[in-house]
């Protein structure tokens, strides 16, 4: 009889501890899949948060590489050095920008030639241009300008800065934004001068939740990361 009650007892033992129910184990994995999505949610924001900063670190970098461009007189996608070395950034191909260089300025009555895609820089992914890349704020009017693609120039040989609120090009003919930053240098039809501006570089991530800035002062060619649109933040 002892014999029995003790297989009985045991028996009891091995029914109370046999897995979970149906219920606990479906409690258990919403639980797991709540902290994965934390997690995953947590690990995403990190990873654009690192991407933009890496984008804006090598804007900047790529902005003092082409500065030093106008010094060295370098050649770069055409058979001849550049007069002017222009970044642009365009919304419509917002996950990258290009290096653009102009020539022959002076040598009319031929006109100028354009090297529309000298270089090419990749953004990093996730990372983008944003809808208004580039703000450009004048001490004249207007003082404040932003569109769709812009331009921001230097030109030899002592790397002044020279801004343009738009990518228009029609071979140099009126209205064209490039023929406009000639223009700027030379005083076309009291085209007020570029140098004393300021250009913000706008950069975000695909939901536009994260963004970074970087500054080109026109009137001291001074390149950084900011915060504030006014002061480098390193």
């Amino acid at each position: 009889m002892l014999h029995k009650k003790l297989k009985q007892t045991k028996s009891n033992l091995f029914k109370q501890s046999d897995g979970f129910t149906l219920i606990e184990l479906i409690v258990a994995l919403s639980i797991l899949g709540i902290l994965v999505g934390l997690v995953t949610v947590n690990f995403g924001g990190l990873r654009i948060d690192r991407n933009l900063t890496i984008a804006q670190n090598e804007l900047v970098t790529n902005l003092r590489k082409v500065q030093a461009y106008t010094l060295s007189s370098r050649v770069v996608g055409a058979d001849q050095p550049g007069q002017f070395y222009i970044l642009k950034f365009d919304s419509a191909n917002p996950t990258h920008y290009v290096l653009q260089t102009m020539y022959n300025i002076t040598a009319t009555p031929t006109p100028p030639t354009l090297v529309p895609s000298a270089e090419t820089y990749v953004l990093p992914p996730g990372v983008q241009v944003s809808s208004t890349p580039v703000t450009i704020y004048r001490s004249k009017l207007p003082t404040t300008q932003t569109t769709a693609c812009s331009l921001v120039a230097f030109k030899t040989p002592f790397a002044k800065v020279y801004l343009n609120s738009g990518c228009n090009f029609v071979n140099f003919n009126s209205g064209d934004d490039y023929q406009g930053l000639i223009n700027y240098v030379t005083n076309v039809d009291n085209i007020d001068a570029s140098t004393d501006s300021t250009a913000i570089i706008n950069l975000t991530d695909n939901t536009g939740k994260y963004s970074r800035q970087v500054m080109v002062r026109g009137a001291t060619g001074i390149i950084c990361p900011t915060t504030d649109g006014v002061n480098c933040s390193q």
